[in-house]
């Protein structure tokens, strides 16, 4: 009997198991082990393979505390499945902005992508994932078909749902996009541009909504796609991924929002699996819980309030605690703060240097390079190339912030000017 190596067992694991194995991990994401939950079985084979010859392995027993949300071959895959259908945004720099700081700042402008964020990353990728689980299904029940429909909740501004419309387009799949009673207008048009069944619930309460959302897809047999899905994490990961790989790896720092933690975590997770000094820090406002998190190393049990509502939607959110031990490995302890002047500022400022169009969560990770804190920190650790994620450009043009009287950019906080 000719004892198989490792490599050829978990090789053949995976052809059984119907893993998609097989995708090609990119240029500067190097072939890491699975996150699926394959552990417990390739344990077993690795263990009779160890007592024929002379006990050369002793598979560790995997614990809850070691899986991780997602690892750099979850994102790799992510990204084989959804490169087609998306773009791969450029990278922007202004030299006025650059001067001004003494820092290289490369923006990535995924304001530019489809359905107007980076969001689209994440849910398509979780609904060819669900297709393709749905085939297999399909093809070890011999059926004819299975029904291939999603079911998207939101609430507000309806930035996910969009999203999501896009990416059931895109991907051939009906979607059902239950909105709250307020959604502006030009989000419903969105989605009905993509072809969704809209429906706007009675109130604004989020709770209500999903509740809502639940029931109808219960009622309809379609399938709800949750933010914090690892697939929809997996593919916020490729944005993170292709940013790196377009500066060719050389960012010595990356700010990204906090927001509910699900793009924070796939970007620290990626990043530092892809570069491990390239440091990530979170931008947050005035009285987030996460500031406390990072600085001690535990999610308090009672969170702060926040020092005012901030124009930037993404920050009057709480991190979700499937996101949290990720964000607590991976980010740096300290936190940059923004406040609604500086996010007004900052955004006023895109629009006429960059003369592009963000939205109020793009614009606060600028607003950051602009505080003294940044600036402290760009000089304690002699950064000189810094990463920036533009999120998204979805904002109504009829209510600019900048539009309303606010401090003008104050160009002398700039260091060493």
């Amino acid at each position: 009997m000719t004892l198989k190596s490792v490599e050829e067992v978990q090789r053949s694991e995976s052809q059984d198991t119907g893993s998609p194995d097989g995708d090609t991990v990119g240029d500067i994401l190097p072939a890491l082990p699975s996150a699926n939950n394959n552990k417990g079985r390739r344990g077993s084979v690795l263990r009779r393979i160890s007592m024929g010859t002379i006990g050369l392995f002793q598979p560790k027993q995997a614990t809850q505390e070691e899986e991780p949300l997602i690892n750099l071959r979850d994102v790799s895959r992510a990204r084989n499945r959804v490169q087609d259908y998306i773009h791969q945004t450029q990278i922007l720099s202004s030299s006025n902005l650059c001067s001004m700081l003494k820092v290289k700042v490369l923006f990535k402008a995924e304001n530019f992508q489809k359905s107007g964020s980076y969001k689209i990353r994440g849910v398509l990728n979780h609904i060819i994932y669900q297709r393709e689980q749905r085939l297999q299904k399909r093809v070890k029940a011999r059926r004819s078909s299975l029904p291939q429909t999603f079911a998207v909740m939101t609430s507000g501004a309806g930035e996910f749902a969009e999203a999501a419309a896009c990416a059931a387009n895109m991907a051939g799949v009906n979607c059902i996009s239950v909105v709250a009673k307020s959604t502006c207008r030009a989000s419903l048009e969105i989605l009905h541009h993509y072809k969704s069944r809209v429906l706007v619930h009675t109130t604004d309460n989020p709770e209500s909504v999903r509740d809502r959302a639940e029931k109808e897809a219960e009622e309809t047999g379609y399938k709800m796609i949750l933010p914090y899905e690892p697939t929809v994490i997996a593919g916020y990961g490729t944005l993170a991924s292709e940013f790196m790989k377009q500066t060719n790896n050389t960012l010595e720092a990356v700010l990204v929002l906090a927001g509910d933690g699900t793009l924070a975590a796939a970007t620290a997770i990626t990043i530092k699996e892809i570069d491990d000094t390239t440091d990530v820090y979170l931008v947050t406002q005035s009285g987030d819980p996460v500031s406390v998190a990072l600085a001690t190393g535990a999610w308090p049990d009672e969170c702060t309030e926040r020092a005012e509502e901030s124009v930037a939607s993404a920050l009057n959110l709480t991190v979700h605690p499937s996101t949290r031990p990720a964000i607590l490995k991976h980010c740096e302890k300290t936190t940059i703060t923004v406040d609604n002047n500086g996010i007004t500022d900052a955004m006023r400022f895109v629009f006429e240097r960059l003369k592009i169009v963000v939205d109020e969560n793009a614009a606060a990770c600028v607003a950051a390079l602009f505080t003294e804190h940044f600036m402290h920190i760009c000089d304690s650790h002699d950064y000189r190339r810094v990463g920036v994620m533009l999120t998204g450009g979805n904002c109504n043009l009829l209510t600019l912030p900048f539009v309303l009287p606010s401090k003008s950019h104050d160009s002398t906080r700039c260091r060493n000017k």
